[in-house]
């Protein structure tokens, strides 16, 4: 992400959120311990809360954005949708055999970026 411009908001996003799909999938028991979420195998609900860096990060991107849109979301809101679409998401991920993995976190990756895309519009 950091090697995108400063402007290129869409690319940022989406460079972040791919990372984070993989290095979650890497990393399945730290995701699980840093996001305080059940373990994988678990039977229980995530819980997401509005105090989590992540959704923090996501809403300053969504709100310092230039020209918002007049129907654009609460950035909050907005934050934590894409948080988590990209956590549950992963999360359901981490269920699926080892060799659908990587093709599963290309999609998911594309569609959540998409998600966050909606977000980060300016008015033309």
């Amino acid at each position: 992400m950091q090697n995108l411009p400063a402007g290129d908001r869409t690319g940022r996003v989406g460079a972040w959120l791919s990372d984070a799909v993989r290095i979650s999938v890497e990393h399945a028991e730290l995701h699980d311990v840093l996001d305080g979420h059940t373990p994988v195998n678990a039977t229980t609900e995530i819980q997401v809360s509005p105090e989590n860096a992540h959704v923090e990060a996501f809403r300053r991107l969504i709100a310092e954005r230039p020209d918002p849109p007049a129907d654009a979301p609460n950035p909050a809101m907005a934050a934590l949708l894409i948080y988590s679409a990209w956590c549950g998401g992963t999360h359901a991920l981490l269920h699926h055999e080892a060799d659908e993995i990587d093709r599963l976190a290309d999609g998911l990756s594309a569609d959540i970026a998409g998600l966050a895309h909606r977000y980060l519009r300016s008015e033309r």
